[in-house]
C-alpha cells in the first residue's frame, strides 16, 4: 500500500495595481498569506500559497516656468519620473502626437520649440501604465522693448558727460554697461555718465521684465581728444636735438596744413602731415635759412569738422 502526501507550492506574482488570483479574489495590495487548494492528478491536495507584490502605477511631475519669451527658440521642460525604468510617454499638442519619448532617467529634459498647451499621455514604466494625463501651458510673453538715445553721441574730453534717455518698456529691471568697464543696475530711467578717456565706447542697455524675458540694445558713444594747439615762437635748427624743428603741438586734430613764407611773402615750406615740421632748411635741404622772423599759417580741422586757422611769426635762431 502506497501512501501519497499532499504537495505544496508558491505562486509568486508581481503585478500592476491589482491582481485576480485563482481563488477568484482581486488583490490590490501585497499578499503572502492567501492559500488555494487544488486536487492533483494523484487525488491529493496541492496547496498553493500566493506571494503577491503589487506595483503602484508610475507617476510623473512636470517642471517648467510656463513663460515663453518672444525671443525664445526652444524651452526645456523637465519630466521627473517615479517608477521602474525605462519610462515611456508621448507629448501631444492640438490633438497630435509631436514626440514619443523613452528614457532610463528619473529626470528627463525635453525640448519644446513653440508656445501653447501640451499634454503628457500614454505614460508607463517597465511594469505599469497610468491613465494620468499631464498638462503644461507655455504662455507667450513679449520681450521688453529696449531703446535709448545719447546726447551728445560724439564729444570730447572737455565735455565728457553723456545724457542717456531711456525709451524702453517701463517697469523692467534695467542694467547699463557703459563700455569702459563700469556698469549700473536697476536704472530704468534717464541717467548721465561721464567718461575719463578718449575712445569709441559700446553702451549696452539690458532689460528683464516680470516674466524673465530679456532684451538689449547697444549704441556707440565717441569721446575725442579735447582740441588744443600750441605754437612755439622760436626754434634753433642747430642739430643739438633741442628745439630743432618748428612744429605745433596738436590735440584733437584730424586735418592739418602749414605753410611758411619769408618776409616777401614767398612760400618756402609747406606740409599737410601734422607729425612733420620745418627744420629751417631750403627745399633741397642743402643749406639753412638765415636768422630771421618767418610767417606761418596753420589751418586745422577738429573732430567735429570745425575749422581753425592761425597766422603768426616764428623766429629762426642759429
Amino acid at each position: 500500500m502506497t501512501i501519497l502526501s499532499n504537495t505544496f507550492g508558491v505562486d509568486t506574482q508581481t503585478q500592476c495595481k491589482s491582481y485576480t488570483w485563482i481563488d477568484g479574489n482581486t488583490y490590490t495590495t501585497n499578499n503572502n498569506s492567501a492559500i488555494f487548494i487544488l486536487t492533483n492528478s494523484m487525488g491529493c491536495d496541492s496547496i498553493v500559497t500566493l506571494d503577491l507584490t503589487i506595483i503602484n502605477e508610475p507617476t510623473f511631475e512636470i517642471i517648467t516656468d510656463q513663460n515663453w519669451c518672444e525671443t525664445d527658440s526652444a524651452k526645456q521642460v523637465t519630466i521627473n519620473n517615479s517608477g521602474v525604468p525605462p519610462f515611456q510617454f508621448s507629448i501631444m499638442k492640438n490633438q497630435e502626437i509631436i514626440e514619443n519619448c523613452s528614457t532610463m532617467n528619473f529626470s528627463e529634459n525635453v525640448s519644446i520649440n513653440d508656445f501653447g498647451i501640451y499634454y503628457i499621455i500614454d505614460y508607463q514604466d517597465n511594469i505599469c501604465d497610468t491613465d494620468t494625463i499631464g498638462k503644461f501651458n507655455l504662455i507667450f510673453r513679449p520681450s521688453p522693448f529696449a531703446d535709448f538715445t545719447t546726447f551728445p553721441q560724439e564729444t570730447d574730453l572737455n565735455n565728457p558727460n553723456i545724457f542717456f534717455r531711456n525709451l524702453s518698456t517701463p517697469n523692467s529691471f534695467a542694467s547699463w554697461d557703459f563700455g569702459d568697464g563700469f556698469s549700473a543696475e536697476n536704472l530704468n530711467f534717464d541717467t548721465h555718465y561721464s567718461y575719463n578717456d578718449t575712445g569709441v565706447y559700446l553702451v549696452t542697455l539690458n532689460l528683464e521684465n516680470q516674466y524673465g524675458c530679456i532684451n538689449s540694445t547697444t549704441k556707440e558713444v565717441t569721446i575725442y581728444p579735447a582740441f588744443d594747439i600750441f605754437i612755439p615762437s622760436a626754434f634753433s635748427p642747430n642739430n643739438d636735438n633741442l628745439n630743432d624743428i618748428f612744429k605745433p603741438t596738436l590735440y584733437g586734430v584730424v586735418d592739418f596744413n602749414m605753410i611758411i613764407t619769408n618776409r616777401w611773402g614767398e612760400l618756402i615750406y609747406q606740409t599737410d602731415d601734422k607729425y612733420k615740421g620745418w627744420n629751417g632748411s631750403l627745399a633741397n635741404n642743402t643749406e639753412k635759412y638765415m636768422t630771421a622772423n618767418y610767417t606761418y599759417r596753420i589751418d586745422v580741422t577738429d573732430y567735429f569738422g570745425k575749422k581753425h586757422f592761425y597766422i603768426g611769426n616764428v623766429l629762426l635762431v642759429h
